[in-house]
């Protein structure tokens, strides 16, 4: 009970410098300044940021996040006729709700700026059945599959930002789209076959190099779990470099990219892994993966084309 009281005494003693100079600019629904934008939808939408104000030097923004996409399936092929209840009886009961509605993605969290160079955000893959017990827990609950991300930047500026913590490694241009925005119901195998997951480690990226360059470097523990590494596995380190062309070519977005990843331990699983996702949990097969990707955007259109190759292959001819 105590948190809650700490923030709102945090906000209100950095605010006041800030009111006592000029009118307020604090917003948020923490300060009661809140439901703000153009549209209907940009005010709902404000009111998932409890505290904004750049003026503050502490505490710039926390703001809630998160998603939840659902979704149905009915058909009939050569066998008969198929919907989500033959999804959950293959096993995967654990994200459908009363045998007819998968439950595709749930997430809550939060994303934060402080001290005008930091940032602090996470989510975790909500438990929607709410029937996963902490192991060596029969019987009890737990409101969360897994941390889904949580790190700490350092952002300077675009060129440079550090990082440290979990989050999804994104390999190719395919999965850095997000759910919220990609135009396919699912992403292709292709992509996931080298999609490492969620993994913690340390990262440098940044932008706007010479105006046209961007980069990425990075390093994880290999070992998907459910919180954070042990480090019990191998070491995936990851590189990826960009030039972006837009004003070459007169588009309103145009950006090549080379990315490269090296896995020390392919096809590794952690021991630890919850046993309800070990299928999904396993690093890709394969030692080193390149993707040389093109993302062109002009208005309502795009084109995105991404080239994959994965090579020292670690596995069997059936897999």
């Amino acid at each position: 009970m105590r948190k809650p009281l700490l923030l709102l005494a945090l906000l209100s003693s950095t605010a006041i410098p800030a009111h006592a100079q000029a009118a307020p600019q604090a917003t948020g629904l923490l300060t009661g300044n809140t439901y703000i934008g153009d549209t209907t939808y940009d005010k709902l939408w404000s009111l998932f940021t409890l505290y904004k104000d750049e003026s503050n030097p502490i505490l710039q923004e926390f703001t809630l996040q998160g998603r939840l996409q659902v979704q149905y399936a009915d058909g009939h092929s050569t066998n008969g006729h198929f919907d989500i209840h033959d999804y959950s009886k293959s096993g995967k009961q654990e994200a459908v709700w009363a045998d007819q509605i998968e439950a595709r993605r749930a997430y809550f969290g939060f994303k934060s700026k402080w001290f005008q160079n930091w940032k602090v955000e996470g989510q975790i893959d909500v438990d929607t059945d709410g029937l996963d017990a902490p192991h060596g827990v029969p019987g009890g609950y737990t409101p969360y599959k897994d941390i889904y991300d949580l790190y700490i930047t350092y952002a300077p500026s675009d060129s440079l930002n550090a990082s440290v913590g979990k989050r999804e490694i994104k390999f190719s241009r395919e999965q850095e789209i997000s759910s919220t925005e990609i135009l396919t119901f699912e992403r292709s195998m292709l992509t996931n076959a080298m999609h490492p997951g969620n993994l913690t480690g340390v990262w440098v990226n940044g932008k706007g190099i010479q105006e046209h360059w961007l980069y990425e470097l990075g390093v994880y523990g290999n070992d998907q779990v459910r919180e954070f590494s042990n480090f019990d596995g191998g070491t995936i380190y990851t590189g990826k470099i960009g030039y972006d062309y837009s004003s070459h070519a007169n588009l309103d977005s145009s950006v090549a990219s080379l990315r490269y990843m090296h896995d020390t331990a392919p096809g590794f699983q952690s021991s630890n892994t919850d046993s309800n996702y070990r299928d999904i949990t396993k690093t890709p097969l394969f030692f080193d993966c390149i993707a040389l990707s093109n993302d062109l955007i002009q208005g309502r259109f795009g084109l995105t084309t991404d080239v994959l190759y994965g090579f020292g292959y670690h596995g069997y001819a059936d897999q």
